[in-house]
């Protein structure tokens, strides 16, 4: 993985809260499935966040190899 699991991780959660925060959102009851969800939906996140990273980057990096050529 491009970006470390657990600063990710902390980062979704502070947005997560302040979400939670300005427009008083609530979850199931069950707390154990809210988690595991929230653990499967962080890590598809973060992966996808790194798919669109890497293919941002290498779109930059063809670009600025074009323009020296």
């Amino acid at each position: 993985m491009i970006i470390p699991r657990l600063s990710f991780h902390r980062l979704c959660r502070q947005i997560i809260q302040e979400v939670n925060a300005e427009y008083n959102v609530t979850f199931g009851d069950d707390r154990v499935d809210v988690v595991t969800a929230q653990v499967e939906a962080t890590d598809a996140l973060q992966g996808a966040t790194e798919a669109y990273m890497h293919e941002y980057f290498t779109g930059r990096y063809s670009m600025g190899v074009e323009c020296f050529m």
